[in-house]
């Protein structure tokens, strides 16, 4: 099941370095002179309808875009807060931590002080704010500078991955003394957006009559994702109680088909695919009890010694 339960911040808290209040002496991207009426910004709205930062310090940048003025004047701490507060996304966590997360931000170069309270994203240059995101985020934002929000020629395939770092993660934890579930905070955040997501997903098949299967892929045992294993089942067995489950965490495969604890690589990828196209020649989805038959198949392997 594609449900992120987790929400790490991953910045280091970095002082603020002293800058000048000459803006000729700041650290800044080329500038490069759009004209703002030729050039197709998404609205704060769709934005946030299409939740597309992937973390908080590529939301405080958006935040930072919109109260700049698409990045042409300059803007405060509280100005974000206030964003927070605009788009109802502020938490008292992520009011504790958005000092620290500007500072960290402020650290890549991403921002400039212009005195004790003004800080400046860039001047002009909207293609050094894309540059600064995700790739995750400028292809969401390509689809909507362009208007290009069909997927229906997206879909089906799969990410060829092609690296193999599951022996290296183990053996850097070994070294550590430590399982990759112990070094996760024992807090755990549950992504509520990501849930409803997925609610919208299972609302809109029942909507078309469509039969709705969760399935579980293969993790590696390492995972950390396994320190969520109890809050997991809890939301599978009471919020999508009425939804079939299918878990193949436990398919049996070498390290070398992993391209790290988390994700299967192409080779992983190919052994599993076949071997679940095999069960569904065998009619799988006819049988009365699906997950005794999907175990005791992952078990034969196992016991096969099939890890190729």
């Amino acid at each position: 099941m594609g449900v992120d339960l987790s929400e790490e911040n991953l910045l280091a808290n970095s002082e603020l370095p002293e800058q000048s209040n000459n803006l000729k002496q700041l650290n800044t991207p080329d500038i490069v002179d759009i004209d703002e009426e030729e050039t197709s910004v998404p609205s704060i709205k769709d934005v946030i309808m299409k939740q597309l930062p992937s973390s908080e310090t590529e939301w405080i940048m958006v935040y930072a875009y919109y109260a700049s003025n698409h990045g042409t004047n300059t803007f405060t701490s509280k100005d974000i807060l206030i964003m927070y507060e605009n788009t109802k996304r502020k938490t008292a966590s992520r009011h504790a931590n958005m000092s620290k997360n500007i500072r960290a931000i402020f650290s890549k170069g991403y921002f400039s002080a212009l005195n004790d309270d003004d800080l400046m994203l860039f001047k002009n240059n909207p293609s050094a704010y894309t540059n600064a995101l995700s790739l995750s985020i400028r292809k969401k934002s390509t689809r909507i500078f362009e208007n290009d929000l069909n997927f229906s020629t997206k879909i089906g395939g799969y990410l060829y991955l092609d690296r193999d770092k599951t022996d290296s993660i183990i053996n850097s934890m070994i070294s550590l003394k430590q399982t990759a579930s112990s070094v996760i905070p024992v807090k755990i955040n549950i992504s509520e957006a990501n849930l409803s997501y997925l609610d919208d997903i299972i609302e809109f098949c029942k909507k078309n009559d469509r039969k709705i299967i969760l399935i579980r892929s293969p993790q590696h045992k390492e995972y950390s994702g396994y320190k969520n294993e109890e809050k997991y089942m809890e939301i599978v067995k009471s919020r999508y109680a009425d939804i079939e489950y299918l878990d193949f965490s436990n398919f049996p495969l070498s390290n070398s088909k992993y391209g790290d604890l988390g994700h299967l690589n192409y080779k992983g990828a190919k052994i599993f695919s076949e071997w679940f196209a095999s069960l569904l020649l065998n009619e799988l989805l006819e049988k009365e009890n699906k997950q005794d038959y999907i175990d005791g198949k992952m078990k034969a392997r196992t016991h096969n010694k099939e890890l190729r």
